[in-house]
């Protein structure tokens, strides 16, 4: 931390990446000039107004967030305003580092640039045999692209499925017996905890394939698993992050959308039954699109063994089958409304953002997640296909260096197959012969851990 009073000036002695910077004073507004290395003056400036060769780095009113600006040893720092605290982590090495990250993000825009370029003219090619009336395997087949037609038959008869018990997207089906079979998991566990923290060799780990918690064999379960995609992926990253074995889970979902993460919120007991060692998970949903009518609301839910279809007597009743779950609902974006959160949901140990196009939109994005990789929380994403998982994954070790999480650049970030992915194949318009699902891909950015994968 460097504070600075108003005219005061302080010289680095290494090179630091700075991070935030922050007006102490909210009524009293205040600038952060710099004056590079060699560009005038071979002494501290005067405790006055600066003069040429000084260039104004930011505004900070009450507080701005910087884009991981590294500053060379040598740089002068003046506040020209009110009081200014900076925070700022050395570098060593930070000239080539800042190198390093700039051609990483060269790369990363040429990349972006391509595959958006790409989804483009292949959506202007569907529209067109679309307005032809062709078929999505007659494209695949007049572009000589290969045809799922397992997917196919599994997406047709998903969709006959859907019509006739008139299914709506989010709300699982068989829910209660989904619960039933994850709370037996759940009263079966070991290592029930004893402390705050749990060795990875103590915890029991939630289910890891679809047939654990008895779906995916029928048409019918296949829909199923497309709304408890989320709960479940969210079980299994909270494991991957090793945040699992608290007694108390709270977890942050960035950006939900009222059809997939929102619509029968009930299916998030799911989550709090398959995560063995949590009593008490504090799930928080926060973004633009949630409904103004839950904005600011907060509900209650336990989980017994009568959650998931059991009577009192049908065994069980452990340490491990009960659970309370706590949700709460703020619209609008989380960097803005994140402060507002009730005090028990405010301490996040894991963020999540379903499907966010995090490469596509990562300048919406940025504000949200930097703070939380600054502060160490473990971040997670899903994405429908290999390239966009890439992509978004890039962009987050990319954001995550510019926060200084873990070091500039120093955050890995590998997306992999989710196991627990939707089994409800989706026909992919822009690839016709390709299938594509729900949470297909997982990602965990660990600031300072490098990334945790999903494996099958």
């Amino acid at each position: 931390m460097i504070r600075l009073k108003p005219g005061e000036s302080s010289q680095l002695s290494s090179s630091v990446l700075l991070s935030t910077a922050a007006a102490a004073d909210a009524s009293a507004p205040a600038s952060l000039l710099l004056l590079s290395p060699g560009a005038a003056a071979a002494e501290a400036p005067p405790p006055s107004l600066p003069g040429a060769g000084w260039i104004e780095v930011c505004r900070c009113n009450p507080q701005a967030q910087l884009r991981g600006t590294i500053l060379p040893a040598g740089s002068w720092l003046t506040a020209s305003g009110g009081e200014l605290h900076l925070v700022a982590a050395h570098v060593p090495g930070g000239r080539k580092q800042e190198n390093d990250a700039a051609a990483t993000e060269r790369s990363l825009a040429r990349d972006l640039e391509e595959w958006v370029g790409l989804c483009a003219q292949r959506r202007a090619l569907a529209e067109r045999a679309a307005a032809e009336g062709q078929a999505w395997e007659a494209q695949a087949e007049a572009q000589k692209l290969p045809i799922d037609w397992g997917g196919l038959k599994l997406h047709r008869a998903c969709a006959a499925e859907i019509q006739e018990h008139g299914l709506q997207r989010g709300a699982p089906v068989g829910l209660e017996a989904t619960l039933s079979a994850l709370c037996a998991r759940r009263a079966a566990a070991t290592g029930a905890p004893t402390r705050a923290k749990l060795r990875r060799e103590e915890r029991a780990a939630p289910p890891r394939r679809w047939r654990e918690v008895a779906l995916g064999g029928s048409a019918l379960e296949a829909v199923a698993t497309d709304a408890l995609s989320f709960p479940l992926s969210g079980a299994l990253l909270a494991y991957l992050a090793g945040v699992d074995g608290a007694e108390t889970l709270t977890v942050h979902i960035l950006g939900p959308e009222p059809a997939a993460e929102l619509r029968c919120r009930r299916k998030w007991l799911a989550m709090l039954a398959a995560l063995p060692h949590v009593r008490s998970l504090r799930l928080l949903f926060c973004g633009p699109r949630v409904p103004a009518r839950l904005d600011g609301v907060a509900e209650e839910l336990v989980l017994t063994e009568a959650s998931g279809g059991g009577g009192a007597g049908s065994g069980g009743g452990g340490r491990g089958a009960g659970g309370r779950l706590s949700l709460a609902f703020l619209r609008g974006d989380y960097h803005h409304r994140r402060p507002e959160a009730p005090a028990k949901f405010s301490q996040e140990q894991l963020a999540i953002a379903f499907h966010p196009g995090l490469a596509e939109h990562a300048a919406d994005w940025a504000p949200s997640l930097r703070p939380l990789l600054r502060r160490g929380t473990p971040v997670g994403l899903t994405a429908y296909h290999p390239p966009e998982a890439e992509l978004d994954a890039r962009t987050l070790a990319a954001l995550g260096g510019a926060a200084g999480a873990g070091g500039a650049g120093q955050l890995a970030a590998a997306p992999r197959p989710n196991p627990l992915a939707s089994r409800l194949p989706h026909l992919d318009e822009l690839f016709p012969g390709r299938t594509y699902a729900a949470n297909a891909f997982i990602t965990l950015a660990a600031p300072g851990r490098g990334a945790c994968v999903a494996k099958h």
